[in-house]
């Protein structure tokens, strides 16, 4: 039985190419979903106004690095039809001997442009380093303001109530295999935190757990470039299916032979969609009542 996820079939695609891979250009969140953070669609992290150009380009992959690191579905790449945005508003003041006073306002936006949450973040730091948006700086800048926003997400200061009343499921995720680059540790990753912020209780592998979920990659050579298929399966810990979700899209060549990053999150997203569904199904239901 497979449960195929409208918009990222190969077929789909081939009448109404994707802005993104993997995900369907009609993805939207439900009405329940839009008056808080929800992990349906992660965050994008944009570049902070009043910044110049080397930190613009810098702090917002920093972020969304160090919102990915504590488990925040996040991404720097531009698309604010569908995600959560992660605005920044940069104010700098030289003090003494080229010390620059850095005032940084963030806020977050839901898709609707309503005001989620917003602070101040301030810190001092040597002026050239600033200017030319050292690594170092920059780091540190990023994951004080990481830190912070995954605080006032884990507190519960933005979890929906659909959220909260959806209740835990244990499952955990098989070792992915076929994908090129860091694909099978990234993808693996990626779908174990966008479950876990849907609500979803994810374990280690080797726990006793209620449900598995395998992945599995596969690159074939296509005109204009490669064909990139992935399969999740949905198995009860007894083996038996549940059911499978099936992503597609055709990308450059060699496109994902290094590091995943961001996308390994865009494909997580879809894929969760898919997950959460088949564990709606009469299978995945009675396996939970035995579990108990």
């Amino acid at each position: 039985m497979r449960f195929l996820v409208l918009g990222l079939l190969a077929l789909i695609a081939a009448c109404q190419p994707l802005a993104r891979p993997f995900l369907p250009e009609n993805k939207a969140l439900a009405p329940s979903q839009l008056s808080a953070l929800g992990p349906r669609s992660g965050i994008v992290v944009a570049a902070p106004a009043g910044a110049n150009a080397a930190v613009a380009a810098l702090l917002p992959q920093r972020v969304a690095a160090a919102l990915r690191e504590r488990q925040v579905p996040a991404t720097a790449r531009a698309d604010p039809r569908r995600r959560f945005a992660l605005l920044s508003d940069v104010r700098t003041r030289f003090v003494r001997d080229d010390t620059v006073e850095v005032a940084v306002r963030w806020t977050l936006r839901d898709p609707q442009g309503a005001v989620l949450t917003a602070w101040d973040q301030s810190m001092s730091a040597d002026g050239a380093a600033w200017r030319l948006a050292d690594p170092l700086v920059i780091e540190a800048f990023a994951a004080v303001a990481a830190l912070e926003l995954a605080a006032r997400i884990g507190s519960g200061e933005l979890e929906s109530a659909q959220e909260r009343r959806s209740g835990p499921v244990s499952l955990a995720i098989a070792p992915v295999f076929g994908a090129p680059g860091d694909g099978n540790e990234s993808l693996a990753r990626a779908l174990a935190d966008t479950l876990r912020l849907r609500g979803v209780e994810v374990g280690a592998i080797d726990q006793n757990v209620t449900f598995f979920v395998s992945g599995g990659v596969t690159v074939s050579l296509v005109a204009g470039g490669e064909r990139i298929d992935i399969v999740w399966g949905l198995l009860r810990a007894d083996g038996q299916e549940v059911g499978t979700v099936d992503q597609s899209n055709v990308l450059a060549p060699g496109a994902l032979d290094g590091a995943w990053e961001d996308i390994a999150y865009v494909i997580a997203e879809g894929a969760a969609d898919g997950i959460l569904a088949l564990l709606k199904r009469p299978e995945a239901a009675g396996a939970r009542s035995a579990a108990k």
